[in-house]
């Protein structure tokens, strides 16, 4: 059975409940699959794919992500990794901060090429206060839970199919 590795960062279970669903979708097609947090892990090694999740926090992905990223390149660069990040601000912000946000994945995408790469929108705990609605061009009202889980899902099935080839 192969194994794929779900490494993940996170704080509100977020970015935890979308590695669920994808080792979810992974099983089905037979992996084996260990979600396991960024921290918990020492080595990447036996695996036969990695995916890594983590949230953007100031329109960047987590430190904690780039430094694992960056801490396994080597023996990441030998098995198929891809990455996800989840941001609420990802499509229902101004333009500047989505670009940004589009751009978190770039310093980890160059010292290890990801097979794929998802972007997902996230959830805050309540919605935002008027000045921060203001600063980010978010609309009063807005849901505070944006995740989609059909693209989610399709995302994840894809990365599994190619996988599979």
């Amino acid at each position: 059975m192969k194994k794929l590795l779900i490494a993940y960062y996170t704080e509100t279970n977020t970015t935890k409940e979308i590695a669920e669903r994808i080792a979810g979708l992974a099983a089905e097609k037979a992996w084996d699959c260990d979600i396991r947090t960024l921290s918990e892990l020492a080595s990447v090694k036996g695996y036969d794919a990695v995916l890594i999740g983590a949230p953007v926090h100031g329109m960047h992905w987590v430190p904690q992500a780039n430094v694992f990223v960056e801490k396994y390149r080597e023996d990441l660069k030998n098995i198929p990794t891809a990455y996800y990040l989840v941001a609420y601000l990802l499509n229902c912000s101004r333009p500047f901060f989505q670009k940004l946000i589009r751009k978190s994945l770039d310093k980890a995408s160059d010292w290890v090429a990801p097979v794929k790469s998802g972007l997902f929108d996230g959830r805050v705990k309540r919605e935002f206060p008027a000045f921060a609605r203001w600063l980010f061009g978010v609309k009063k009202g807005t849901a505070v839970d944006l995740r989609d889980w059909e693209q989610i899902e399709s995302w994840g099935k894809a990365f599994v199919g190619d996988l599979d080839r």
